[in-house]
């Protein structure tokens, strides 16, 4: 007993010291309160607006001034509007405010009597309605069956205010009184359990062994509430047994109270923290179909509040017992939901190196009461293999070049909330830049490469392009691998960074230039042009001789024509052989064949052939391109050209007859051929009529009939040609030319 009381003392002493301690500290740090209410569902308070205190005023439950929102009409209840001081609002409704007309005619039953309403009984949104409920007044009943010995009696009673009629029986004269008793060990009552209370008569003895009529009520409740339905709802009941008489057995009626007990629940709750001291939920043994709510107070809202008080409410809460030794309620830290960053579009758009305009993130969460942790913002960069780095500065992210990085606004663990973390991932991009590409002109094939194709020869215009919030720390035309890439229209691109001679042969071609990408910059690339590189074109003459002696040895298929040589004697394409032939197959020159299946031509013939019947060759480069060559004609309008086969002669040289005119200005002549021939190229001597030497002079021209020589040869067959020399001499007229 004394060491109890000196116990109580020390604790005493104790409260009185932590008290001067809190009056200490709140008279340093004097609470200044909100003068703006906060509210929930129950309660409202003003929170303390000093920076080193979350305290409240004490919680209030609300009251309100109610308004009607909805007036009562036939068939709907009147509905009102509460508002509180504290602008927190809400609706009732008033039940059995509703209006309804009702019938002067008495609806009745075994159970009394009463108006019935008229206004559409059946609605939704009740049952038949019905006013002036009352039992039935009962007359004092006349005899309609006098009772005998050995037969039981009749008597009629009518209510006196509808006309309601019952019978009930007369012991006949002589009958036996009659017992109900319990069966031996039965007990009527039970707990609670959602079903109908099962008495039959199997849990009576009755002597008269008649079945009897089992009828419930309420205990304590009016005689005429008697019904046929079990309850099945907590509470206590009597239950009447009755049985009829007979012609040996007296009727018996016998009452027997009996309860429904509540079933006895408990409550196991972990509530995670949310500024309200009042739990509410569902038991958890709560039957099907039933409803009921238990309200659970707890001192304070704060984790670690012990249990104040409990209630459990709504419609079947009296089928239930919950006692204070099975409330077992815990307010646990609360995770921190419905937390985001609100300007997170700001980040998810992402950012270029160097940008000086890298927000802070924001969040719009609302902190719901106190226990928070400590918030900060965090920043980290995604490394290799989606591990993140150490938290970074802003600034550090800043001077950091491309890469993922997020940036978190979190909570520390707090006395009423759990750890929180909200973030938002963002890039930080390499910066763009521009460049483009000056026109690169083709050419025709000629055996090498194109030249001044590199970079530094192609590009036209390449710098930054201005961001706004943008640092650039290198220069845009510094950073990357400069390169050329190429392709054949339609091919794959082909990239050749440093080499300016690249490209040999004809084609169509695509190219671009372009910068390869840096941790600062971005890769750019221009826009596409092209070029081409024509095919060289084999220009046909407009006429060809050929020797009669000339071979084939493909049976007369193809003919070898000429190697032909630039005017200056080197060949065509330097290092190639360019060889014309002839596809006899097209043509159809007259062959014939000569020893050892050698053909040769037909003397003395001529023939003009479309330019399909000429293909070149390149006769000393193995596996040649030929699509790099090309033959084409003089002029799109010819299409087709002379070949002209002059007899072979190797002892009588070509001779004219008599020349006939000459225009010396022109250094022309008109003469007949009398043997052999005459071509372009050819030197030929000339003479006097005297037969006299007069000089030498080389045919740069033939024309037959008016017209130049396709073939560039005197036409035997025809004889008259005109020639043009490259130089004339005097006294020639009458005279001849003879070839050298």
């Amino acid at each position: 007993m004394k060491r109890k009381s000196l116990f109580t003392i020390w604790a005493i002493a104790l409260m009185f010291v932590l008290s001067l301690s809190v009056l200490t500290a709140c008279n340093k740090n004097k609470h200044e309160f909100s003068s703006e209410w906060k509210f929930d569902e129950t309660n409202h308070w003003h929170e303390c607006t000093t920076k080193e205190h979350t305290d409240t005023t004490e919680k209030l439950p609300h009251e309100f001034t109610w308004t009607v929102k909805t007036p009562a009409g036939v068939h709907t209840d009147k509905v009102e509007k509460g508002v509180c001081e504290c602008g927190y609002e809400t609706e009732r409704t008033i039940s059995g405010t509703a209006t309804h007309t009702y019938g002067e005619e008495w609806k009745k039953d075994a159970t009394g009597h009463w108006h019935e309403s008229t206004c559409d009984a059946t609605a939704p949104a009740h049952d038949v309605m019905k006013s002036d409920f009352a039992a039935h007044t009962f007359d004092e009943g006349v005899v309609t069956k006098p009772a005998d010995y050995g037969v039981v009696g009749e008597k009629k009673f009518t209510c006196t205010v509808c006309g309601y009629e019952k019978t009930e029986s007369i012991d006949a004269l002589g009958a036996k009184d009659n017992e109900i008793v319990l069966v031996a060990g039965e007990t009527l009552g039970k707990e609670y359990d959602g079903e109908v209370i099962s008495i039959t008569k199997d849990g009576f003895v009755i002597e008269g062994n008649r079945a009897p009529t089992i009828m419930f009520k309420a205990k304590g409740a009016d005689e005429n509430t008697y019904t046929a339905t079990a309850p099945k709802k907590a509470g206590e009941y009597t239950v009447k047994v009755s049985v009829e008489a007979t012609a040996e057995w007296k009727a018996a009626t016998k009452t027997f109270d009996f309860a429904i007990t509540p079933m006895v629940i408990g409550v196991d709750w972990e509530h995670p923290y949310d500024n309200s001291n009042i739990l509410t939920g569902e038991p958890a043994e709560l039957l099907a179909g039933d409803e009921a709510t238990i309200t659970v107070t707890m001192e304070s809202a704060n984790v670690g509040a012990a249990v104040q008080s409990f209630e459990i409410t709504g419609k079947d809460a009296g089928n239930y017992s919950l006692a204070r030794a099975d409330v077992n309620v815990a307010i646990i830290k609360a995770d921190i939901e419905g937390f985001t960053i609100s300007n997170a579009a700001a980040f998810e758009k992402g950012f270029y190196v160097g940008a000086t305009n890298l927000p802070d993130p924001t969040t719009n969460y609302v902190e719901i009461g106190t226990g928070y942790g400590e918030k900060t913002i965090v920043w980290e960069q995604e490394l290799e293999g989606g591990v993140w780095s150490r938290n970074l500065t802003k600034e550090e992210v800043i001077q950091l070049k491309t890469g993922t990085f997020r940036v978190h606004i979190k909570y520390a663990e707090g006395a009423n909330y759990n750890f929180g973390d909200a973030f938002v991932k963002f890039t930080m991009k390499a910066k763009p830049r521009k460049i483009s590409v000056w026109n690169f002109d083709g050419k025709m094939y000629d055996g090498k490469q194109v030249t001044n194709f590199t970079f530094n020869d192609l590009v036209n215009k390449f710098g930054a392009t201005v961001i706004d919030g943008v640092e650039n720390f290198t220069s845009a035309t510094e950073s990357g691998e400069k390169y050329v890439e190429f392709r054949e229209v339609g091919g794959e691109w082909g990239r050749n960074l440093n080499v300016a001679n690249v490209l040999t042969n004809a084609g169509e071609y695509e190219y671009r230039i372009g910068v390869t990408a840096t941790d600062e910059w971005e890769a750019v690339v221009s826009e596409v042009k092209t070029f081409t590189i024509k095919p060289y074109e084999f220009v046909l003459e407009l006429g060809y001789g050929q020797n009669q002696n000339n071979p084939s040895y493909d049976r007369g298929k193809t003919f070898f024509l000429r190697v032909f040589y630039r005017a200056n004697g080197n060949e065509l394409i330097e290092g190639q052989k360019i060889e014309l032939w002839l596809d006899n197959e097209k043509a159809g020159l007259e062959t014939r064949e000569g020893n050892n299946g050698v053909y040769n031509f037909v003397p003395d013939r001529k023939k003009i052939v479309t330019a399909d019947c000429f293909f070149l060759k390149i006769g000393n480069i193995t596996n040649p391109v030929m699509e790099n060559y090309k033959i084409v004609t003089k002029s799109p309008s010819v299409t087709t050209v002379e070949i002209t086969v002059v007899e072979h002669s190797t002892t009588q040289k070509s001779t004219s007859g008599p020349i006939q005119i000459v225009e010396a200005a022109e250094k022309r002549i008109y003469a007949t051929v009398e043997k052999g021939y005459f071509k372009v190229g050819q030197t030929v001597i000339l003479y006097n009529s005297a037969g006299t030497k007069v000089g030498e002079a080389t045919i740069t021209e033939i024309s037959a009939g008016g017209t130049t020589s396709p073939s560039g040869f005197a036409i035997p067959s025809d004889g008259r040609v005109i020639i043009v020399l490259d130089k004339i001499f005097n006294d020639i007229l009458s005279g001849k030319i003879v070839a050298k």
